[in-house]
């Protein structure tokens, strides 16, 4: 769409633009923000899902945490935040599964999706008045056959879930027992190396080789 674009409908969650193309055609487009999904991992491997009924199809949707990114964060900053406020889960660490257009032919927005690690300690949701959000806790298998039956249809969704579970098979594993201080903390050990993971678990001098186990 050419340059000259006119808002000709300014909605609370998107605006409807106008202009034309290379050839003089009028075309419409959506002009909306950047969207960020998370996929959060607990430390025995299962994941956090969330349930509510969308307001376009009027039916229950079985998804991954997420939501719009709010003006001034970046994509990542977003999905830990939408992950806190949806499930009451604070992201440990978060991981980037790469970006997709939702629909370029009227779109020019991005959907950022993430892994996140997080540890076994859920806090309240924050959600807003609109909202009425169900925690699912789910197996890697459960999630796999919600996807494979149609129970779970959101698309951008499916994208983000099918990248989480092909990293998720060579990525480190999460290990529940960990002798840290420090609340909350997760260890880590990836599964492919063998090894412990330093970036996580260098926090304190507490960590010991019985804190790890290949999972």
């Amino acid at each position: 769409m050419a340059d000259n674009k006119t808002v000709v409908f300014k909605g609370t969650v998107f605006d409807v633009i106008e202009g034309t193309d290379g050839r003089g055609r009028l075309r419409h487009g959506i002009k909306c923000p950047d969207w960020a999904c998370v996929i959060p991992v607990l430390p025995d491997g299962r994941l956090v899902m969330v349930e509510q009924v969308r307001w376009g199809t009027r039916e229950p949707s079985l998804e991954a945490p997420g939501g719009c990114v709010d003006e001034g964060e970046n994509g990542a900053e977003g999905a830990r935040r939408e992950c806190e406020e949806e499930t009451g889960y604070t992201a440990r660490e978060v991981l980037p599964l790469g970006w997709v257009h939702p629909n370029p032919a009227h779109q020019d927005n991005r959907f950022h999706m993430y892994l996140a690690y997080i540890a076994d300690v859920q806090g309240a949701q924050r959600l807003d008045d609109s909202e009425r959000v169900n925690v699912r806790i789910m197996s890697q298998a459960q999630v796999r056959d919600a996807i494979d039956t149609g129970r779970m249809t959101h698309a951008l969704h499916i994208v983000a879930i099918e990248r989480a579970l092909k990293a998720l098979r060579t990525v480190r594993l999460p290990i529940v027992t960990c002798a840290c201080p420090i609340e909350s903390h997760v260890c880590w050990y990836d599964s492919e190396l063998g090894v412990k993971d330093p970036r996580i678990c260098t926090c304190c001098d507490k960590c010991s080789d019985a804190c790890y186990q290949d999972t």
